[in-house]
């Protein structure tokens, strides 16, 4: 075999061993997280025909003039690639049409937004939407789900929802991770109710919830039985804010916040493989986290985050995967920035951090010693790692 992923199979093993049409075998689960994986593609330096009714055949995606820009700044590009690559070739996707592409983003109003629609057949699409790419702007349109306002890519989402439901006939899933797993329920909870009624399924892969309010939206209740969650088994992404619907707790091969990555979970027999249960330590700090954001008031949660995007600023950090990939490389000037803030948003950005900086090492902490880590602002000469080495096991 070309590529083998025995070992840890994952939706790329998958694309190379399901050969089956999906006339043969009708689109599932692991189909509509490929397709939430490949929206993250930058689809508009390729053909303009992806923008229109007639659209594209996946098979006809891969032209190598175009590859720098269309798999610039994205999740793990090579292995992105690779799973394309597989599926344009494949029985099974190489005929899928995508069509009516859109990609948005504009920081004035934090908004990061994308969407395609991969037809499956002339009667039956997937309209998969675009999560949070690695650019500051669309981090911060994140955090804004914290407010009670619909954030921009929400109500752009629910405009897009119902503007190619009137062009498409037939019968839709919606989808998408992270971020556009969430902004995928939004919009199936807020399109018109005729368009509601043709949505078969809608998936939120490792997607963050909402607030109280939104949870009780009578189009949101209309779909609630609808909607599947999938979380690895240490995430936080998608357990922040408010979720009622049903959570299946999935396996992930990596830790802490990398369980992100789609690619790093397990499918078996044509199936995202269900966990038993939830990492002990990520449920108490996904608790803490919600009762922190519920401490707080609206105008309290505004300022924080606000703040916290002005110290990216300040820190002159690109995109949040430096800080993933270099934390040590931005924490003393972290502490310095934090130190000269007033008293009353210096104690809430420290808390903050503090759970933020747990959640990085969710897998290697001992549930025992959780209530000891402190932030300490004193020391200008702090070791990132040594500072977090006393529950680290």
């Amino acid at each position: 075999m070309i590529y083998d992923y025995s070992d840890f199979p994952n939706m790329i093993h998958y694309a190379v061993n399901n050969l089956k049409t999906f006339e043969e075998d009708p689109v599932n689960e692991v189909d509509c997280l490929i397709f939430s994986w490949l929206v993250y593609i930058n689809f508009h330096e390729n053909n303009d025909i992806v923008y229109l009714k007639k659209g594209l055949p996946l098979k006809k995606l891969l032209m190598a003039e175009y590859f720098d820009e269309m798999f610039d700044k994205i999740w793990s590009p090579e292995e992105t690639f690779v799973l394309l690559a597989i599926c344009a070739s494949s029985p099974r996707f190489r005929d899928v049409v995508l069509r009516y592409y859109r990609n948005e983003i504009i920081t004035d109003i934090n908004l990061q937004f994308a969407a395609v629609v991969f037809s499956v057949s002339d009667e039956y699409h997937v309209i998969a939407y675009r999560g949070t790419d690695w650019s500051i702007t669309g981090w911060k349109e994140d955090a804004l789900m914290a407010l009670d306002n619909p954030i921009p890519a929400q109500k752009m989402a629910e405009t897009y929802l119902n503007e190619v439901s009137a062009v498409c006939s037939g019968r839709y899933t919606v989808a998408g991770h992270s971020k556009g797993g969430t902004i995928a329920v939004f919009a199936s909870s807020h399109c018109r109710n005729e368009i509601q009624d043709r949505i078969d399924r809608i998936y939120s892969f490792d997607g963050p919830g909402f607030t109280k309010n939104e949870l009780r939206y009578p189009g949101y209740l209309k779909i609630k039985e609808r909607i599947v969650k999938f979380v690895p088994q240490s995430s936080y992404f998608g357990y922040l804010f408010e979720d009622d619907s049903t959570v299946r707790i999935i396996h992930s091969n990596e830790i802490s916040v990398m369980q992100h990555n789609p690619l790093s979970w397990k499918i078996v027999d044509n199936a995202l493989f269900i966990n038993q249960e939830k990492n002990p330590v990520s449920e108490v700090i996904n608790h803490r986290i919600k009762l922190f954001i519920d401490s707080l008031d609206e105008s309290q949660r505004r300022v924080v985050i606000q703040t916290l995007f002005d110290i990216l600023m300040e820190l002159k950090v690109g995109s949040i995967d430096e800080i993933i990939n270099e934390p040590a490389k931005y924490f003393i000037s972290l502490i310095r920035i934090v130190r000269n803030m007033d008293e009353e948003h210096r104690t809430v950005v420290k808390q903050l951090i503090r759970l933020i900086l747990i959640s990085r090492y969710v897998d290697d902490i001992d549930l025992s010693k959780i209530n000891d880590v402190s932030i300490e602002l004193k020391d200008d000469n702090i070791d990132y790692e040594k500072y977090l080495s006393h529950f680290i096991r």
